[in-house]
């Protein structure tokens, strides 16, 4: 009996001895650097460091409205009545988004077998900070809406 009393408080050293060492190895383990005795002064800021932004990523890079998301223009494109009544009652959102300059295109979602895609041409107010869906249809929708400059960078607009 002496002998499984002394394999018993081994096994019990050996245990005991494995958790002490589990608890300071985890510690150790941190991505926190070590405490020193003396403080590091924080690193200076360099001549090339940005400030860090603070408007999330979904917002407009520049004062012209540009990138826009497909959300966005949809919304747009519903908050004008008159050519979303005149778009197929089916569309479902927006897609291939094209942004210049303040202007935008995009072409309507809807099921093919039930329609055609039409482009929606959008305009940047910059003093509101909203987008206003101006025209719709098949291609050339940019006529004297869009400056000629902008036209070849919009999809839907070539051809006007």
């Amino acid at each position: 009996m002496g002998v499984v009393r002394l394999r018993a408080q081994r096994r019990i050293l050996g245990l005991t001895l494995g958790l002490v060492g589990l608890a300071v190895a985890v510690p150790a383990c941190s991505d926190d650097p070590e405490p020193s005795g003396t403080a590091t002064p924080p690193p200076a800021p360099t001549a090339t460091s940005a400030p860090a932004a603070t408007t999330p990523a979904a917002t407009p890079a520049s004062a012209d409205g540009c990138p826009v998301d497909p959300m966005t223009l949809f919304a747009a494109l519903e908050a004008n009545k008159e050519l979303s009544a005149a778009v197929d009652a089916r569309v479902s959102g927006v897609r291939n988004v094209a942004c210049h300059r303040g202007y935008a295109t995009a072409v309507t979602v809807v099921p093919p077998e039930l329609a055609d895609p039409a482009f929606i041409a959008f305009k940047y107010d910059q003093g509101t900070a909203t987008w206003t869906a101006m025209v719709a249809g098949t291609d050339g929708i940019c006529t004297k809406l869009v400056p000629a400059d902008v036209i070849p960078k919009l999809s839907g607009c070539v051809g006007s």
